[in-house]
């Protein structure tokens, strides 16, 4: 019986493992025999007999755990197939039935929120990374792409998953889950860019950037960002902040546009001659420099 719940048991984390179909049967066989002893009398037969459908019955209830658990973990690397060829509808097929037949795995429920947010059915794949969201709230992961997908349906009118607040909350509750993810921190800030939170977009795009200098992504959101705030000064001051933690031609652009706003027209060549030393095939540095040459 131990044997046969050890066998189910490493199956439901690996698929490749359930490779000697025999054991089951076996182990549902050795469960009947040890539990088969000498009858003394009546009584003691009918206790015995009870007592081996009572273990039959268990190991009958393990398999059949195990084999559901399986067969949602062969629909799962079918949902992932599909998704990575981009056949969504399957990706969606797939995953959905491996939700329904192993519930309580939150990869499952994430699997079927990226097959929905490729068919850019925004609301469904929100609620799929909620549902991961509640069987794993230590993974940071569920609630960045809750946050993302909340944002994109509030964006095309669809108020009834609870608008820019959900997408916001979400995002937050993923960096309070990981505080040391880049990718919660980006998230964080493209949901605050959007809907109206400029100056917070760039304090925390400067925090993403401290973790993670790489991302190419937090360079268009500070440009957006930066735009948007109604006082130049303090978003230079918040865009040098992010300079200082890396340097490319994009954000020294946006600190040239700035430059720009707040009349300062040497600061603005000097920063647009700095994003073409960067980047020479930078045609918007390039108008800046020979507009403000001539």
């Amino acid at each position: 019986m131990l044997g046969l719940v050890a066998y189910w048991a490493h199956g439901f984390v690996s698929v490749g493992s359930i490779s000697v179909d025999w054991f089951g049967w076996a182990g549902l066989g050795a469960a009947a025999a040890v539990t088969t002893t000498a009858v003394p009398s009546g009584v003691q037969r009918r206790i015995d007999l009870a007592g081996s459908a009572v273990a039959v019955g268990a190991s009958c209830l393990v398999a059949l755990a195990g084999l559901v658990a399986l067969d949602a973990s062969h629909l799962a690397a079918s949902a992932q197939a599909a998704l990575a060829s981009q056949r969504f509808d399957a990706a969606v097929t797939s995953a959905s039935a491996a939700a329904n037949r192993d519930s309580g795995r939150a990869s499952y429920w994430e699997l079927l929120g990226l097959a929905y947010a490729g068919k850019q059915r925004w609301r469904e794949a929100g609620d799929a990374f909620a549902e991961a969201a509640k069987r794993a709230p230590y993974v940071a992961t569920h609630y960045a792409n809750l946050a993302r997908n909340r944002a994109r349906q509030a964006l095309t009118g669809d108020q009834t998953s609870g608008g820019p607040d959900a997408a916001l909350n979400a995002a937050r509750h993923a960096v309070a889950a990981d505080p040391n993810n880049w990718e919660s921190e980006s998230v964080l800030a493209e949901v605050q860019n959007v809907f109206g939170q400029p100056e917070q977009a760039l304090e925390t795009i400067a925090v993403a950037v401290g973790l993670n200098p790489n991302n190419p992504n937090n360079d268009a959101v500070a440009a957006e960002a930066a735009a948007k705030v109604s006082d130049p000064a303090k978003a230079r001051a918040l865009v040098e902040r992010i300079l200082a933690l890396k340097e490319t031609a994009a954000l020294r652009l946006t600190l040239s546009r700035l430059a720009l706003r707040l009349n300062d027209r040497q600061a603005a060549l000097t920063n647009a001659e700095r994003a073409l030393e960067l980047d020479p095939t930078n045609t918007e540095a390039q108008s800046v420099v020979a507009s403000l040459r001539g």
